[in-house]
């Protein structure tokens, strides 16, 4: 999605309306997607589209969150209480508290991800899947990419034990690789990856929306664990179990 500059000094054109949104974030057969809409300092806008009965598993947000209903209808759950929001509907989070996105009918929703509190917290805040075995205030965190539930490996979060080195492992640097091809080349780069092994990637920005369709694509068998996160170079550990 392109941003328009306004001839107001120090203002940004970041949706130029809802058709312009709908076009740039198309809703995919029985899946969801995706879609980085705009990332300034302390804030990012994610578009989120749904095929009708498609859920987005329990996740967490390092921050405030705010999600706004822009086509469709969805229901959120979160810290136990469920929420119905029809088209234009808004709805705060408040940060690490663990929720759900089930669509009611195709849809989109609009992500607004607020800066943490917390000194340690990232400028650009995201979206992360909790481990299932923590409480929400653990820092055991996944990406919320990965869909499948699978719990960290255990690389850069405290040791691991199955012996790999992550020294030794392959490194793929997408930023050379042209625009047009470069989901496929990670793709074909996953496929070859026999189970146990792993591989890291390279990238000059938060991948959510190719990490959303590794997601789709490999059904959990790929376990993705960030080990820097910007503002210049993105390394994640890809590490294939199945």
């Amino acid at each position: 999605m392109t941003a328009t500059t306004l001839t107001s000094t120090g203002a940004k054109l970041l949706v130029p309306g809802a058709e312009e949104l709908a076009a740039s974030t198309p809703i995919e057969e029985a899946r969801l997607r995706v879609y980085e809409v705009a990332k300034r300092p302390g804030i990012a806008l994610m578009c989120i589209a749904f095929d009708a009965g498609v859920v987005l598993e329990d996740h967490i947000a390092k921050g405030p969150i705010l999600i706004q209903t822009v086509t469709g209808e969805v229901v959120v759950e979160a810290a136990g209480a469920k929420t119905r929001l029809p088209l234009g509907g808004i709805l705060h989070i408040d940060a690490r508290v663990n929720h759900a996105v089930r669509s009611v009918t195709r849809a989109r929703i609009l992500v607004t991800l607020l800066q943490g509190t917390e000194a340690d917290e990232p400028e650009v805040p995201g979206i992360m899947r909790k481990n299932q075995a923590d409480g929400p205030d653990e820092a055991d965190l996944i990406p919320i990419a990965d869909v499948s539930g699978q719990a960290d490996h255990g690389h850069g979060h405290g040791g691991c034990t199955c012996g790999e080195e992550d020294e030794a492992l392959p490194e793929l640097d997408v930023r050379t690789i042209p625009h047009a091809i470069r989901h496929a080349t990670v793709f074909g780069a996953l496929d070859g990856l026999r189970p146990g092994t792993a591989m890291i990637l390279i990238a000059h920005h938060n991948p959510l929306p190719l990490l959303a369709q590794i997601a789709q694509r490999y059904a959990g068998a790929i376990e993705v664990a960030y080990q820097e996160e910007g503002p210049e170079v993105w390394r994640l550990r890809m590490a294939r179990d199945r």
